[in-house]
């Protein structure tokens, strides 16, 4: 096989893992590059929208109403305008975190790649960033003006800030992504990558039943080197990676263990304090299972 990320060919390594989030059992067939770490799937299911059911999306923990939604909303505003930081401790946003840090004008044109239902979208847009869109190509149609079923292909103009929080991960041709991002992104601008990564404590230690490893939904799962390999092969350059790893890493992979769905996961179970001391921990020893990349043009 050649790899898909760096072109290198060999024997690599396979490895099955079992589609665990909805409890089908599918297995599925990985390959692991000896070059350059990437782990991919050996075949891109032709029919990738089949593992996206109706209900996907509806795992993601920001969609809340009522006192929840208000709550949500004053965190947001501490994140991105400053005070009441206990609210971003007691309830983490690490995608809007990984924004906030960027200390964007309100002004700036923000582009959200594979945004879901738009939830980060609209938390940046409810605190002013009011040229924000998002684009996904699994939605199953348009759900505002600017949160549209679109891949990037389809995207013109020029954006600050290009952001994709877990979702390269889903594409099937990165190096195509990349290219569409180097067009549209401004002089200037900056793309923010959020990815799981094979290069992570919870991978060695949990194999198939990673949760981030996710078949046939995560077509590869990155190793630390390739998003600046990437970068490199499309004009555009690392500027900083961290890790930004979450407790899911443990009670999402302890769950998949004991044979459970990801919606079966008791609560308690989630609420683990000690996972959430850990990840911190593993994050501070780049030994987290999710990273942050920070690019901008060579």
């Amino acid at each position: 096989m050649t790899c898909r990320i760096c072109r290198a060919s060999g024997d690599f390594p396979r490895h099955s893992a079992r589609e665990r989030m909805f409890g089908s059992g599918q297995a599925f067939d990985y390959l692991r590059c000896t070059a350059c770490g990437c782990l991919q799937i050996e075949a891109i299911p032709q029919d990738l929208e089949h593992y996206y059911p109706a209900d996907y999306y509806s795992y993601d923990p920001e969609a809340a109403k009522g006192w929840r939604a208000a709550l949500r909303r004053a965190r947001n505003r501490a994140l991105l305008r400053g005070g009441h930081a206990w609210l971003a401790w007691l309830q983490p946003y690490e995608a809007l975190a990984a924004v906030a840090g960027q200390h964007l004008p309100r002004q700036a044109r923000i582009l959200d790649v594979g945004c879901g239902r738009g939830q980060l979208v609209n938390a940046l847009r409810e605190q002013g960033y009011a040229q924000t869109c998002g684009i996904d190509p699994f939605l199953a149609q348009d759900l505002s003006p600017w949160i549209q079923k679109r891949s990037l292909a389809n995207i013109s103009g020029h954006w600050d800030l290009i952001m994709l929080h877990h979702s390269l991960e889903h594409l099937p041709d990165p190096h195509q992504a990349f290219a569409e991002i180097r067009r549209l992104l401004a002089p200037h601008g900056r793309v923010l990558i959020r990815v799981p990564t094979v290069d992570s404590w919870a991978f060695s230690h949990y194999g198939d039943c990673w949760v981030q490893w996710d078949p046939p939904r995560h077509l590869y799962l990155f190793s630390r080197q390739n998003l600046d390999l990437l970068a490199a092969a499309h004009g555009l350059q690392l500027r900083a990676l961290w890790d930004d790893s979450a407790p899911l890493q443990f009670w999402g992979s302890e769950g998949y263990r004991k044979g459970l769905m990801l919606a079966q996961i008791p609560t308690p179970m989630r609420l683990n304090p000690w996972y959430r001391w850990q990840a911190a921990r593993l994050n501070a020893r780049g030994q987290g299972d999710m990273i942050v990349c920070l690019l901008s043009r060579a």
